[in-house]
């Protein structure tokens, strides 16, 4: 079964949406890991 401890602190915070702290609980429980690739063009 996966598990993932979560606090209810983290869940209350202001500073990101409940939904998203479950959802990312969520992915960490199962194993799913997201990369952000971010790619920075510079010019002259």
């Amino acid at each position: 079964v996966p598990f993932c401890p979560m606090v209810g602190s983290e869940v209350y915070s202001s500073e990101v949406k409940k939904t998203e702290v479950l959802m990312e609980n969520f992915r960490r429980a199962i194993g799913l890991r997201i990369k952000e690739n971010k790619e920075v063009y510079e010019g002259e």
